[in-house]
């Protein structure tokens, strides 16, 4: 089989990647991640909207992801916790608005005056020397961070399912490849048996030819209880029952990666640096700590606040005649500042402070495991395109090697020994193949993980394309 031209696109792909300002967001095409990924960021819950569809013919890959990332808990949580900072950064805004409480109220025993008021009272903070503008700007960079931690989330269950499906679809294909040598050992079997009827060859032969099928018949059942086992986890991860019947969609082979075009993986560490979420979810935290800082630094001046009072009571005696109203309105600007409060408000700034520094240090930790990760993944995924096209070469010869080998003893002039040894080769050459090819799957997904891609490095698989027999 010849190799597809599904390396240039998956080299292509990579190498736009490295472009800064390319494919911002989660936009993914062809098979790769759905459109539908960019609600999940903001509103994981809308992920549930269109359900799984119908099963019966085949498991798309978006269908598999979005199935997978609704069924992830950490997810929810996060989602949690985002509300959490909405509703703190509603509280910091709601410090500009002015508070109106309304009393009321009736007093009095039997047999004596009776009394009852009714008062509201206005509190306004008209001036705080910036320190509301400052717990509006740390509520809001809190609620970013909390946004980019629920990206990291999403990005952890997006290449969490993409791994499944990967396990899944390369236990298929060791399926299929053992399925493969299975019909390959029969033939040869067929063939000995046939020739030692005509009395071209000896018993010995035929016991080696049932000893090679049953060999094959063994990598088969246990290439079938592995293909049911990552079936299940994958059925279980979308929230079905692991018995559930799953198809995958037809995804036979893998674009190999025979174009040897660099990866700009220095650009892809500059960018993740920069851009990924759990980066950009320490920057936040840090800035948080800072102005945190800042708005402790406002409180030293106090507050100027304006305050207001309109209230009625009225007064009933115990006898006609005796009774009485009245009225109370007053009105107060008041500026308080803080004398002596126990070093309370220098101790908040200096544990601001040394937040800020601790939150500095995370970042500078942060940016050097996204740039480590990035660069062993991009490193892992060069050699798993090798590997893969070394695989391909070794199962090329070794079909080459077992249809002459096949041939040559049909005809008499080679011998079963060396037809069984072709025939073991070619049959650990497409277990060999099938598991480079699963591997390049997951190297693809780590990186894009690791580059803080909601799946805009497509993953290059083509329809169509079988398994070589």
């Amino acid at each position: 089989m010849k190799a597809s031209s599904g390396g240039a696109v998956l080299l292509l792909v990579l190498s736009m990647a490295a472009t800064p300002g390319w494919a911002q967001g989660a936009a993914a095409a062809g098979q790769g991640v759905s459109p539908d990924i960019t609600r999940w960021l903001g509103e994981p819950d809308r992920c549930r909207e269109n359900g799984l569809g119908d099963l019966g013919q085949s498991l798309p890959f978006a269908t598999a992801l979005r199935a997978v990332v609704c069924q992830n808990t950490r997810l929810r949580a996060s989602a949690g916790s985002v509300t959490q900072a909405r509703a703190a950064l509603n509280r910091a805004q709601a410090r500009w608005q002015p508070s109106l409480t309304l009393r009321g109220g009736v007093d009095g025993a039997r047999g004596e005056k009776t009394q009852s008021s009714a008062a509201i009272d206005l509190d306004w903070v008209l001036f705080d020397f910036g320190a509301s503008s400052a717990a509006v700007r740390e509520s809001r960079q809190a609620l970013q961070a909390a946004l980019h931690d629920q990206s990291v989330e999403v990005l952890s269950a997006i290449a969490q399912a993409a791994q499944l499906y990967a396990v899944a679809q390369a236990a298929f294909w060791r399926f299929e490849a053992a399925n493969t040598n299975v019909h390959t050992a029969l033939k040869s079997l067929q063939m000995a048996k046939a020739r030692m009827g005509a009395g071209a060859a000896s018993q010995l032969e035929s016991l080696q030819a049932e000893t090679a099928l049953a060999q094959t018949r063994l990598e088969f059942a246990r290439a079938l209880s592995a293909w049911m086992s990552a079936r299940g986890e994958l059925s279980l991860s979308m929230g079905l029952s692991a018995s559930h019947p799953l198809v995958l969609a037809p995804t036979g082979g893998l674009a190999e990666a025979f174009d040897e075009t660099p990866i700009d993986t220095e650009t892809l560490v500059q960018e993740a640096r920069g851009s990924h979420p759990r980066v950009a979810a320490s920057r936040a935290r840090q800035a948080v700590a800072q102005t945190r800082a800042a708005s402790f630094e406002s409180q030293r001046w106090g507050s100027v606040s304006l305050g207001a009072r309109v209230g009625h009571s009225r007064i009933l005696g115990s006898s006609l005649g005796n009774n009485s109203t009245g009225s109370d309105t007053s009105a107060s600007l008041s500026w308080s500042v803080p004398l002596l409060d126990r070093e309370v408000l220098r101790s908040q700034i200096q544990d601001a402070q040394g937040q800020s520094q601790a939150r500095a240090a995370e970042l500078g930790e942060a940016e050097r495991l996204t740039a480590l990760q990035v660069w062993q993944e991009a490193q892992a995924l060069l050699g798993e395109r090798s590997a893969l096209r070394a695989s391909r070469n070794l199962l090329d010869n070794a079909l080459a090697s077992l249809k002459v080998s096949t041939e040559r003893y049909r005809l008499g002039v080679g011998t079963f020994t060396d037809l069984l040894q072709a025939q073991n080769a070619s049959a650990s050459a497409r277990l060999q193949w099938a598991e480079a090819r699963a591997n390049l799957v997951r190297a693809h997904w780590r990186l894009a993980a690791a580059a803080g891609r909601f799946g805009a490095l497509k993953l290059s698989m083509q329809d169509g394309q079988a398994l070589p027999r």
